[in-house]
């Protein structure tokens, strides 16, 4: 449980300030002090030098190791304590701040060095004594894009990574559906890098449309081929990074050269914390143990269909209710593969609703709204970061002006599609008899 405790606590921890390492702070106190414990700057191919330590385990027998490493914007005593996590289990740990971040030099590139950072920092591992030849590595969030990242130059000696909350998605996470999201790149790169915000903020502005600039960070098509080692994906329903997320677990597990290697998590909440009290079934703090012991498990090649916790199957996920349902609902499931959909056409009717049959002469309508820009539309819950998110009530805002609803009948709950402006944001809710609307699912869908 201890264990399982800092792994969260290093996964949630806020992600704005660089503190001193956890390892200048006890070096002085240990008893024992690792044989590898190096706290430097670490040179890449253009000259840049970059933040890293490299510890190595504590009263270990091995002079070699293996090791597992992870690259963060947000500093040593942060997501970075991940990669320390596993020292306690014989291997050697690497940390680093990426460029621009912390107390690293360079500029941040919104991860457009990380590929070309990730394998220079691979290859000086390689070089060391203490190395047994095998990398693995873990990141969380930020971190876990970086993963991705060094997973596009697929370095040979990766054996495995553990990915959580994270995308290889690129455009869709800063123009979801077409359209600017302001709130979660602008006050995360405000808090992040906040002297380089402003030039990057407008950089990104003017990356509007598909380009070079996002095909050179984003994992997609063929590309997914030349991935050739298992991983473990851990991802969340109310995460800013769901769909990414799912698309990449995808593509590494059906399209990659080790398809069938890979293993996926979904709990309900991500990044979106605040919506832990609303599924306290199973859970800890809206999170499961499962993916914790899968990603030591797979470093410990000990990740196979017969030895794999609880004897989950490769896509295990929570299902999603309220609070009070547990019949049909606020359960774990496990299956071998991620279900097939079974698409159904539905079509908006004369009469606010929306049904699987084509609308007639006799029965079609039109409906309007108003959009002020200056009165925009509020979000209240959803997949969201650094703001309200979750299965928040949307009751207050339904009969906006700038609001169309239109309602599925689904046994004794409606199913409601409010959507506004060009480019429109559709978002399905759920109404209960108590009229309280809740939102499970939203997304931006832009209109020619």
């Amino acid at each position: 449980m201890m264990l399982y405790l800092l792994f969260l606590a290093a996964v949630v921890s806020s992600a704005a300030k660089c503190k001193l390492p956890l390892h200048q702070r006890l070096k002085r106190f240990l008893p024992h002090q690792p044989s590898v414990f190096q706290d430097f700057m670490l040179p890449m191919r253009d000259g840049v030098k970059l933040h890293t330590i490299a510890l190595s385990p504590l009263l270990s027998s091995k002079k070699k190791w293996p090791t597992v490493i992870d690259r963060s914007p947000y500093g040593a005593f942060n997501t970075e304590l991940l990669a320390d996590l596993y020292l306690l289990f014989d291997f050697a740990a690497v940390s680093q701040d990426m460029r621009g971040c912390c107390q690293s030099e360079g500029n941040f590139t919104v991860w457009h060095a990380d590929e070309q950072d990730g394998l220079d920092t691979v290859a000086w591992i390689l070089k060391q004594p203490w190395s047994d030849g095998t990398v693995y590595q873990i990141g969380a969030s930020a971190d876990g894009i970086a993963a991705f990242e060094m997973a596009r130059g697929h370095p040979a000696s990766l054996a495995g990574q553990f990915i959580i909350f994270a995308t290889a998605e690129a455009r869709r996470t800063f123009y979801p559906g077409g359209t600017y999201r302001k709130n979660l790149i602008e006050k995360w790169l405000e808090g992040t890098v906040p002297k380089q915000a402003a030039e990057i903020i407008a950089h990104v502005k003017t990356e509007e449309g598909p380009s070079a600039w996002w095909d050179a960070v984003e994992i997609k098509g063929d590309q997914f081929k030349a991935i050739d080692w298992p991983t473990v994906h851990w991802a969340g329903w109310y995460d800013i990074f769901l769909h990414g997320h799912l698309y990449s677990y995808d593509g590494f597990q059906e399209r990659s050269n080790s398809s069938g290697q890979h293993w996926l998590v979904v709990d309900p909440c991500g990044h979106c914390q605040d919506a832990s009290r609303y599924f306290p079934h199973n859970l800890i703090a809206g999170r499961s143990i499962l993916p914790v012991l899968m990603g030591i498990q797979l470093f410990q090649h000990n990740l196979t269909t017969s030895r794999v916790p609880e004897h989950v199957k490769h896509v295990t996920f929570y299902v999603m209710s309220t609070m009070d349902n547990t019949q049909h609902g606020n359960y774990w499931t496990s299956l071998d593969n991620w279900p097939t959909a079974t698409m159904t056409p539905w079509y908006l009717q004369g009469d606010g609703s929306l049904s699987p049959t084509l609308p007639t002469a006799a029965t079609t309508a039109s409906s309007s709204y108003s959009y002020d820009p200056t009165d925009p539309t509020p979000s209240n819950g959803g997949n969201n970061l650094l703001m309200a998110c979750g299965p928040l009530d949307q009751s207050a805002i339904e009969h906006r002006d700038d609001i169309v609803v239109s309602v599925i009948r689904l046994n004794d709950n409606s199913l409601a599609v409010p959507y506004n402006e060009y480019p429109s944001k559709f978002s399905w809710h759920c109404i209960f008899p108590d009229n309280v609307i809740i939102i499970f699912l939203d997304n931006i869908v832009s209109f020619p």
